[in-house]
């Protein structure tokens, strides 16, 4: 399991070299005896290899990086001083957006190899009319090797009435002709925050190799993290070949800790709305999700594109997304979703060439909702989309006995060497055409599930609200899955012991 604190990372720059203080002034020469007072003036003045050190206290500021480090001389850091606590506070900062794109309280635009690391960053708020777009922390335009690390972020509000949007840490690609590029987040934690329909932290537009790593999202009123393509926001796609430069790719998404991710009391949406999932790819491309937990969101992880339209309409879709190793449960609707975004039809967005291996997903939809443990929507049936696997998976369900649902035609995904079980004895699969199964041999027939197995899978501690779901030598699960080799199943467990021990692989997000 993952740790439920964050660990201090090593990072940038720990030797300091330029310094801040509250008792500072900004005509001074920057250093420990005689520091700054603004980490403005850092922002705006360090130079490459630079550490500007933050002495404890809290900063009423808005802090915009107008200077870059260099591949040969290093990057610049902007941290709190070794053993002390710093904070940049938003009270009463205004945060108005001039271009549409979110405005960050620690802002970085158009600059590389800079780190951010060891910061508390806080109480930033738009206005009800939605002007504003606030972000705690905001990568824009353009960069290359930018490293966001071990930050506290919460409170981010985009509006006192919480219907406007906001982001905790957003990265927005808006250039087609550059990118935002070796990007990495990782041991943030973001918390309590009201988004609107923004989500916690999300990565959106031209956002191409970048690492979203062992972070802790929680209780938050919507997405978790969201890998985001086909909003338009960096459009011309012409420029951009083949892969379109509109879509957040080639990232990795690992060793996270998402939980209380729920926008059923967000005001932005109708009451109950039931749609914030953990872990959210809407039109990204090859993209990792891997050894995650994620438990009590509204759905564990949907992979999907919502945007029908933009400039080459029909072909929005959510594409070579492996996750696997990954634990779900207790989500108040799917564990896991897949397919269209509506039933809109052609331009409504789908998922394909998608792998989902060796999760386990666990006592989820627990408001009932029809969903299941695993949905798959709509999907079109002009032949376009293939290449969809689920194996390896457990799926354990409620009382409800709702295995997998799937009440469209042309499903297109192929089922295998999952350990499926209903606690109370009456499992159901929603199939093709709304067809309702109860019996699993017929489900198998239908679905082309023949290798799966129904059995209780025989976790070590189900009950209770943080349950231990690895499972003991004798359960049906070890030595039961499919091994797809390495680059398909990964070379880690959910525990980080190696993925193939024994005589097999076995099924679910832990290896015995």
């Amino acid at each position: 399991m993952l740790a439920a604190m964050l660990v201090p990372s090593a990072g940038h720059g720990q030797t300091c070299t330029l310094y801040v203080a509250t008792d500072g002034n900004d005509a001074n020469a920057g250093t420990l005896s005689s520091p700054w007072r603004h980490i403005q003036k850092a922002a705006t003045t360090a130079m490459p290899g630079s550490t500007a050190c933050v002495r404890e206290g809290i900063y009423n500021e808005q802090v915009d990086v107008r200077v870059s480090g260099s591949a040969t001389a290093g990057y610049i850091t902007f941290q709190s001083f070794p053993g002390e606590h710093a904070i940049v506070d938003g009270k009463g900062i205004d945060s108005t957006s001039n271009d549409g794109f979110p405005v960050g309280l620690f802002q970085i635009k158009n600059r590389s190899y800079i780190a951010v690391q060891n910061l508390e960053v806080r109480n930033f708020t738009g206005r009800n009319d939605g002007s504003t777009f606030p972000a705690g922390i905001y990568i824009g335009t353009t960069g290359s090797h930018i490293q966001i690390l071990n930050n506290m972020v919460h409170d981010i509000n985009g509006s006192p009435n919480h219907i406007q949007g906001a982001h905790g840490i957003a990265a927005y690609g808006t250039s087609a002709k550059a990118s935002i590029n070796h990007l990495t987040v990782s041991r943030n934690q973001v918390f309590n925050n009201h988004l609107g329909q923004s989500e916690s932290t999300v990565f959106n537009g031209n956002v191409q190799f970048w690492w979203f790593t062992n972070n802790i999202i929680h209780d938050n009123d919507n997405i978790g993290f969201d890998a985001i393509g086909y909003e338009a926001t960096a459009p011309l796609f012409a420029m951009c070949g083949a892969d379109r430069c509109d879509r957040a790719r080639d990232g990795y998404v690992g060793e996270n800790l998402i939980y209380n991710i729920n926008d059923n009391n967000n005001p932005a949406y109708l009451h109950g709305d039931n749609s914030a999932a953990g872990i959210y790819v809407d039109g990204g491309l090859r993209i990792v999700i891997e050894r995650n937990i994620m438990h009590d969101c509204n759905l564990g992880s949907e992979i999907t594109s919502e945007n029908p339209g933009g400039e080459h309409p029909g072909v929005e879709r959510a594409s070579y997304v492996i996750a696997r190793s990954n634990l779900i449960y207790h989500s108040t609707s799917a564990g896991i979703s897949i397919g269209g975004y509506s039933s809109r039809g052609p331009g409504s967005g789908t998922t394909d060439h998608t792998i989902i291996v060796n999760n386990t997903l666990f006592g989820d939809d627990t408001l009932l909702t029809g969903s299941g443990e695993f949905q798959i929507q709509f999907f079109p049936n002009d032949g376009t989309v293939f290449g969809n696997l689920f194996e390896n998976n457990i799926l354990y369900t409620t009382d409800q006995g709702l295995v997998v649902n799937n009440p469209f035609r042309n499903s297109h995904v192929k089922f295998g060497y999952n350990l499926e079980f209903a606690p109370d004895g009456n499992p159901t699969w929603f199939w093709e055409n709304s067809n309702t199964f109860t019996n699993f041999a017929s489900w198998k027939t239908a679905s082309g599930d023949a290798q799966s197995i129904y059995a209780d899978p025989q976790f070590v501690n189900p009950g209770g609200s943080l349950p231990d779901l690895r499972v003991p030598a004798s359960s049906p699960a070890v030595n039961a899955g499919d091994n797809l080799g390495p680059k398909i199943v990964g070379t880690k467990d959910l525990d980080g012991k190696p993925r193939v021990q024994g005589a097999n692989i076995d099924i679910g997000a832990y290896e015995h």
